[in-house]
């Protein structure tokens, strides 16, 4: 199967709320959630068993996307919690409240996944923010950091799911939502 929702242009630049996914178990697909170009709101959902990834964000920089509260569940596969495709995003979107599990256990799987990095002047990056998250384990996420690192910010916690560079994750929670 592919995509359980797909949204493509859906709102216009700056809409805060434009669609709203909320309090569905989103499972058993290639992507639980894949929006392209669009405005949306996803709340109170629990993602289990989406073999590629939970959510797919690409291309939405000028859209806002707010991702809280949700329930990320890994079994196994290559699988992303949350894939982004494009890194330029800012502060239209917000990555907050949710509790990832499992995303630790194999090399290719991720939490959080951005698979672009955009520098900006002065040698900084454009980070995503993702903050007040529970990733698994009371001292954080994983993120390998040196030698891999490129953003500066490490944290050497294999207990914790795995986040790459560009994931602005502190603070974190200590304990699930």
């Amino acid at each position: 199967m592919g995509a359980s929702i797909t949204l493509v242009d859906c709102g216009g630049e700056d809409d805060i709320v434009t669609t709203i996914i909320a309090n569905t178990m989103l499972s058993d697909n290639k992507v639980g959630i894949h929006l392209v170009d669009s405005s949306c709101t996803i709340v109170g959902n629990v993602f289990d068993a989406n073999s590629e990834s939970h959510i797919v964000v690409h291309d939405c920089g000028s859209r806002w996307v707010v991702i809280d509260n949700n329930d990320f569940l890994w079994r196994s596969g290559p699988s992303q919690g949350l894939k982004i495709d494009r890194s330029d995003y800012g502060n239209h979107l917000q990555v907050n409240r949710n509790d990832f599990y499992g995303h630790n256990l194999t090399n290719s799987s991720y939490a959080v996944f951005v698979s672009s990095l955009i520098p900006l002047a002065g040698g900084d990056w454009w980070f995503i923010v993702a903050d007040d998250n529970f990733w698994g384990s009371i001292n954080g996420p994983h993120d390998p950091g040196p030698p891999t690192g490129s953003d500066g910010d490490y944290n050497n916690n294999p207990a914790g799911d795995r986040v790459n560079d560009g994931v602005d994750y502190r603070p974190f929670a200590t304990s699930p939502h």
